[in-house]
């Protein structure tokens, strides 16, 4: 990791040995620490109550620890170091001033949190996705909770705006991404395809951010996106999405928040499954 990845003063260098805990599912200490992998080898072991034992291994230059502590909500899962590894420590509140600081630390902090949430929606996503329900088409789609986040100020930006048409398809099923889009306006469908039609997994609108995944971590989509009605994005490109973002450090808090709500309500929703 690079001197001036580190050299914040914000955080600090800590050291577990081999089979230590770093923390426990549940624990719900009020600063809960965020860390980047510097050396060694940690474990995510999310053991949960819906009886379902997901783990995965973390190396170097990831971090872990982000959707807790910014959500402010208790672990998710086990962190245990497999061999001794030496780690950097930030506090939420000194992570995300440090992500304002370090163009660096927020991409692998955001890709960090794609890439967990594209092991999520690999493992379970489809088995979630299934329901008594069949499947509908476009044109009758079931009202579904929306989720409402703030959206940023576009004001300086007009140029990146963008306008979809009522059944418009705004991201195709399979694809790799070379655009990110935030809802200014409106609200869409998350859908699988199915022949000539669509099961709807939910339903999302102003503030929400589509395409994350794919633009960060160059996986295919998972979901179908239509317009429910118009809608209105903001269209970040890889060439925009520097000279957007990082002129406006508020926005990386943003979509950090909103990475880190898909993955707690994914989670939510394993521990109550009975799949």
């Amino acid at each position: 990791m690079k001197d001036d990845f580190i050299g914040l003063e914000l955080g600090k260098i800590v050291t577990f040995d081999s089979k230590s805990i770093i923390y426990r599912r549940g624990d719900a200490d009020e600063q809960k620490p965020i860390y980047y992998i510097m050396a060694g080898l940690v474990k995510i072991d999310y053991k949960l109550p819906s009886g379902i034992n997901f783990k995965y291994y973390l190396q170097p230059n990831n971090l872990f620890g982000i959707e807790a502590a910014i959500g402010k909500i208790g672990r998710l899962g086990d962190a245990i170091s497999m061999e001794t590894s030496k780690l950097y420590e930030w506090v939420p509140d000194y992570f995300l001033q440090a992500t304002e600081n370090s163009h660096q630390l927020a991409i692998t902090s955001i890709r960090s949190l794609s890439r967990l949430l594209r092991i999520l929606n690999s493992e379970y996503g489809g088995q979630l996705s299934n329901s008594k329900n069949k499947p509908v088409s476009s044109k009758d789609i079931p009202e579904i909770n929306l989720i409402d986040n703030e959206p940023p100020d576009i004001s300086r930006h007009p140029r990146f705006r963008k306008i979809f048409a009522d059944r418009q398809i705004l991201i195709k099923e399979g694809e790799i991404l070379d655009q990110l889009l935030w809802i200014l306006r409106g609200e869409v469908y998350i859908a699988k395809k199915m022949d000539k039609k669509y099961k709807i997994l939910t339903k999302v609108g102003k503030g929400e951010l589509l395409g994350e995944m794919s633009f960060f971590d160059k996986s295919l989509t998972s979901a179908t996106v239509i317009a429910c009605g118009e809608v209105e994005a903001l269209v970040f490109s890889r060439e925009n999405f520097k000279e957007i973002f990082f002129t406006n450090p508020k926005w990386i808090k943003q979509l950090l928040f909103s990475l880190s709500k898909r993955i707690v309500n994914m989670v939510n929703k394993l521990s109550q499954s009975t799949l």
